[in-house]
């Protein structure tokens, strides 16, 4: 008597998914994700069928908003946030063409850099304007302190005492 259970029977394996290539429609079943297709050379990337935009766009127009919105402080908050969603817009262009990321992500790095080079604009601007205002107020009060902001002229010279009577 052999007291072994029988083996479970294995689970008939499934059909097997149909990975066509989006550029050339070849059938990628075998293909390593990350890998050319054979046929085209395109990148086989699963995440292309998504509804998801790219992180670098999103970060570019949020970035580009923010530097119009933050440009009336002092200017300084609105250049950094629109130099940085200028080079976001940039990733996020290039993860596009190298076929990192879906093409529907250029609609929101389009209005990243848009918005990000209109704060930049104005965020510098209004930096020039403070600039050349602290300037006018300072040489201003430096005239109205006492001759345009120059040394102080010596102290008038002592008058001599009257000698004896």
């Amino acid at each position: 008597m052999n007291d072994a259970m029988p083996p479970e029977p294995r689970p008939e394996p499934g059909p097997l998914r149909h990975y066509a290539c989006s550029n050339c429609e070849y059938n990628l079943v075998g293909v390593r994700i990350g890998d050319p297709c054979p046929e085209c050379g395109k990148l086989f990337l699963l995440d292309e069928a998504s509804e998801q935009r790219i992180g670098s766009a999103v970060a570019a127009l949020v970035l580009g908003m923010l530097s119009i919105v933050t440009c009336m402080f002092y200017g300084i908050p609105g250049i950094v946030c629109g130099i940085l969603a200028i080079v976001y817009a940039k990733k996020a262009r290039e993860a596009v063409r190298l076929g990192r990321a879906p093409a529907f992500s250029l609609d929101f790095a389009r209005a990243g850099k848009i918005c990000g080079w209109v704060g930049l604009a104005l965020a510098g601007l209004f930096f020039v304007l403070i600039v050349i205002y602290m300037v006018v107020i300072f040489s201003i009060m430096g005239a109205a302190m006492g001759g345009g902001g120059g040394f102080a002229p010596p102290p008038p010279a002592p008058t001599p005492l009257p000698v004896g009577p």
